[in-house]
């Protein structure tokens, strides 16, 4: 048999020679005749292989012959071995087998043990780099011992292989900085875990029965896939393993729609595996480099054309269409369809085939590629791809709404009536909490124990990652940010300033100018408890001035300032909009408020009954920092007083003043380089 054939054959080839008990040896030097050789591919292949991989030694016969071998009737035939090497071989196996055994396992090369030990994956330079998610992903801790050829495997990410519930083993994938120097040394920057075979699969999304599944090599395809159509991606951790990962999925659900997703080079094996397991593919367009995936394809086309890519998979047992080959002109696909609605009909639409649909099924159809996931609270929402950024709302909102509008009128011309909207935001509601999965959903700062997140709140959905090394913009966050109405954009910070600078914008004493800087760090940090900044002055002291600047810094919002809260309920929900709690002109403060406050400081849960007809209750826990000024002294209950750094401001002399105008503008000025120098810090911090 020739060695010179397409991958799959060539590992079915080799599955057969060691069913028949050939060797590694007997295996290599056949393989090592062909064009394609690669020492190190055959020996990986050979260990993967299982006596209960599903080709018997029948197999090699029946391959040998339709490559035109036939037994010689002629040959004489072996003698039967004998008893005494029947003993030997009995022996040999027995010794092997007690070789074996008695070497320990190693504790430091247990998938489960080190899968235990990992740190979460947020903000991993892989996952950014990728646009990635870091669900169900971990990286190797500070200090951890494990490597492997020759490297540290610390901050490299874990992604974790899984069969049947089991996790199986690890692949380790270098930081990108790692990575760029081991490929300069021609290194692997992907690693699987020494000792345990890739034998499973590691799955981005969920697959509903019935629904669609992209089977793909890696990690960065997978996510692209899942961006690209919120469709399952089963990551098969390498092309050597995607017929098998099929084959359990069509096990697992038979009416699956499987679409194989090759690297450019193994086009013609997908198609062959495809036609076997009644699967499509989805191949790159003709010029791509070889190895080239679907991450790459993302990276250079964009979301939208991987999407059309993918939707437009082929079945590899159907005649070519040239027609159908040529692909059709289309609107935004975060724009849905085009979908002629007939005249005077407000619910329904044509459907392709002719029939008529409800304006739900439309719109269902409109926003099946959106994410959906409900927070610890219950609340659903949804994340949506805009023109290569993420957005995350909660869908019974303003900006749910709008979605379903702005989508439903790019499709039909006309906007959708109010009784369908509600039953469309109530059916995306009801989806995301009895079938999306939790998630932490963040407002403003979001806090790890490596790192702290804070989404800037700009039209581009960037986030500000500070780590023990420093601090840098991400254009993509890897948490959910939700966004409240009235939420300002923080500026992107400059590297180079120096906190000293916000002396000139704040009235207070320098022994007190501390008090401001520690309390901007602890809100920056985003771990409470929090104390409360209480400013407090005769009038024309600037402390309003004073509570805007700062709130500026790390919560900007378009009504910096508000008045009290009056009941317990407005001030959760106060709490529940703003990151920062920032109260203007309070005249003292009543012993239920100075408690409320004390909670939100500290971080205590709230509850209360949804309806006064029924007996269910909405929990929420929050945990805020709190900025107040006032004229006269505010934090005067003991259990208030002990959690605040009071401020006395001095009145501003008139020869002080600057007009307001000249002020602000001279403050947007240096804001940028301000954010930078107090990230400067909170990373020194992270660092301690």
């Amino acid at each position: 048999m020739s060695p010179d054939c397409p991958r799959a054959e060539w590992v079915r080839k080799g599955q057969a020679a060691h069913a028949a008990g050939l060797s590694f040896e007997d295996f290599d030097a056949w393989s090592a005749g062909g064009k394609t050789y690669d020492a190190r591919a055959a020996r990986d292949t050979w260990r993967s292989f299982r006596a209960d991989g599903g080709i018997g030694p029948g197999t090699l016969f029946y391959m040998a012959k339709a490559e035109g071998w036939r037994p010689d009737p002629n040959a004489p035939r072996p003698p039967p071995p004998t008893a005494a090497e029947l003993a030997k071989r009995a022996a040999a196996a027995e010794a092997e087998r007690k070789r074996k055994s008695a070497i320990p396992a190693d504790p430091d090369y247990q998938p489960a043990a080190i899968w235990a030990r990992g740190m979460p994956a947020v903000g991993h330079s892989y996952v950014v780099a990728n646009n990635g998610r870091p669900d169900g992903l971990r990286v190797v801790p500070d200090g951890d011992c494990l490597r492997q050829l020759g490297e540290s495997l610390v901050g490299w990410l874990m992604v974790p292989v899984w069969l049947d519930g089991t996790l199986i083993t690890i692949q380790f994938i270098a930081p990108t900085d790692v990575a760029a120097r081991l490929k300069a040394a021609g290194k692997p920057s992907k690693l699987n875990l020494y000792r345990h075979p890739v034998e499973g699969c590691f799955i981005v999304g969920k697959c509903p029965p019935g629904g669609v599944a992209y089977i793909v090599e890696g990690i960065g395809a997978g996510w692209a896939a899942h961006q690209a159509t919120g469709h399952a991606a089963i990551v098969a951790f390498g092309w050597g393993n995607v017929r098998r990962e099929a084959q359990a999925q069509r096990e697992r659900d038979p009416a699956a729609r499987l679409v194989l997703v090759p690297d450019v080079g193994k086009e013609s094996e997908a198609r062959s595996i495809a036609g076997e397991l009644g699967a499509m593919v989805a191949a790159l367009p003709d010029g791509w480099p070889k190895n080239s995936d679907i991450a790459d394809y993302a990276q250079r086309e964009g979301v939208d054309a991987l999407r059309a890519l993918l939707t437009a998979a082929a079945d590899p047992t159907a005649p070519a269409d040239p027609a159908a080959a040529a692909p059709a002109a289309t609107a935004p696909a975060t724009e849905g369809p085009r979908i002629d609605a007939p005249d005077g009909d407000e619910d329904a639409s044509e459907t392709p085939q002719g029939g008529r649909r409800s304006s739900l099924d439309v719109v269902l159809a409109l926003t099946a590629d959106l994410e959906l996931f409900h927070d610890t609270a219950g609340t659903g929402h949804f994340a949506a791809e805009y023109d290569g950024r993420r957005e995350v709302w909660a869908i019974q909102s303003r900006a749910g709404a709008d979605l379903v509008q702005r989508r439903y009128l790019a499709a039909t011309g006309r906007g959708l009536p109010a009784q369908p909207l509600r039953d469309v935001l109530a059916t995306l509601d009801a989806r995301a909490r009895f079938e999306g999965r939790q998630r932490d959903v963040f407002l403003r700062v979001a806090r790890f124990p490596d790192r702290v997140l804070i989404d800037l709140a700009d039209d581009r959905w960037r986030v500000l990652e500070i780590t023990g090394a420093g601090w840098r913009v991400l254009d993509r966050s890897p948490v959910p940010f939700v966004r409240r109405a009235g939420m300002a954009p923080l500026p992107e910070p400059q590297r180079g300033g120096s906190v000293a600078e916000l002396r000139g914008f704040v009235n207070v004493a320098d022994a007190e100018f501390r008090l401001v800087v520690a309390w901007l760090l602890g809100a920056l940090g985003g771990r409470g408890p929090f104390p409360v900044l209480v400013l407090q002055a005769e009038q024309g002291a600037g402390k309003s001035t004073a509570a805007r600047v700062l709130r500026a810094l790390v919560d900007p919002a378009d009504v910096p300032l508000k008045a009290p809260p009056r009941t317990a309920d407005d001030w959760v929900i106060a709490a529940a909009v703003s990151y920062v709690l920032a109260m203007d002109n309070l005249s003292g403060l009543t012993n239920d408020q100075s408690d409320i406050l004390c909670r939100l400081l500290t971080g205590a849960g709230w509850s209360r009954r949804k309806l006064y007809s029924d007996l269910d209750e909405v929990s929420i826990n929050l945990c805020r920092p709190v900025l107040l000024n006032g004229i006269d002294a505010i934090a005067t209950r003991p259990d208030l007083a002990d959690r605040a750094l009071v401020i006395t401001l001095p009145t501003i002399p008139a020869a002080r003043r600057r007009q307001e105008a000249v002020f602000w503008d001279a403050f947007e000025a240096v804001r940028p380089r301000l954010l930078g120098a107090l990230l400067d810090a909170v990373a020194g911090a992270l660092r301690c």
